[in-house]
């Protein structure tokens, strides 16, 4: 992808888990949307901010050490030592969001452009360490947070669009 790096902001690493016992793999497409902040009615009207920069890459457990910050997809499986996981961050310094605003809704959205032959639950987890688009790798990818910020079930249904609650 073109995005390049910046400051950690957001940043969310999409993880698959089995909700059945058929391993499969999916494969999910990234388009940048703009993000759309709300404040306070009282203070301020809403406004719209597209992120200057983004980045996203993602890992496999197969080729540990292989980058793929150029892909033009983000691939997300989970099979016995051939899992794969994506990152993407987005860079909202340039949004001019007041300090004191409070956030009433915040989603990711991610193309699925090829479903499993099986329902899978895929995990958003916040990323708890520095990381580069070009350079993550399975074996230096960084921690994430112990619990999922959301969750969001695939289905079986090809080139759709999931989304994910990150409000928090």
């Amino acid at each position: 992808m073109t995005m390049r790096e910046s400051s950690l902001v957001l940043a969310a690493v999409v993880l698959a888990a089995a909700t059945t016992g058929a391993a499969a793999a999916a494969t999910l497409g990234l388009s940048s949307r703009a993000l759309t902040t709300h404040s306070s009615p009282v203070t301020i009207a809403p406004t719209t901010c597209t992120p200057a920069t983004a980045a996203d890459s993602h890992v496999s457990e197969l080729l540990s050490l292989s980058n793929f910050g150029t892909s033009t997809t983000l691939d997300v499986r989970s099979l016995l030592l051939d899992n794969a996981r994506a990152f993407v961050r987005f860079d909202l310094g340039s949004c001019s969001i007041p300090a004191n605003a409070l956030v009433v809704a915040a989603s990711l959205e991610l193309r699925l452009l090829t479903a499993p032959s099986a329902s899978r639950t895929h995990d958003v987890r916040r990323v708890t360490a520095a990381w580069t688009e070009t350079g993550v790798t399975w074996s230096n990818q960084p921690g994430v947070a112990g619990t999922a910020t959301a969750s969001a079930a695939t289905e079986t249904t090809p080139d759709v669009t999931l989304a994910w609650d990150v409000t928090a």
